[in-house]
């Protein structure tokens, strides 16, 4: 694993900038940036970040993984895993959450295969995009 950022989800065209600030406020904080790799090809990544920025929450960070589709079901996203959650223990934090998409089967059951437990759902989201409607 080396610092590297791969392309995550649906990460739309021209998104660069977006991924080089969410890497160097990682870095600046001294949150990792774990990528799995072979060949000189990204096959995944996992990294935290703060969950909020209320006092109350300093232990708990928000995590995200991903793993290259024709790379799952190989073990890569366990092992990044259980690298990510050692060193969120290392720099002291206590809880750590992730949002997955209800429809993520193979995410949830491996947060469950790892102890995380589900807690809740959001049940009001807005898509706050403008919304293209035909002529």
């Amino acid at each position: 694993m080396s610092g590297g950022l791969p392309v995550t989800g649906r990460v739309p065209r021209g998104s660069g900038r977006c991924r080089a600030a969410w890497h160097a406020d990682r870095q600046r904080l001294g949150y990792p940036v774990l990528v799995a790799g072979a060949d000189g090809q990204v096959l995944g990544y996992a990294s935290f970040g703060d969950w909020r920025a209320f006092e109350g929450h300093c232990h708990t960070v928000e995590h995200s993984a991903y793993v290259r589709v024709d790379q799952r079901g190989q073990g890569i996203g366990e092992s990044l895993m259980h690298a990510l959650i050692g060193r969120a223990r290392e720099i002291g934090k206590h809880v750590m959450v992730a949002g997955i998409e209800a429809g993520n089967g193979g995410s949830i059951r491996l947060r469950g295969k790892l102890g995380f437990q589900q807690a809740g759902n959001l049940e009001v989201v807005m898509d706050l995009r403008p919304v293209e409607r035909p002529a």
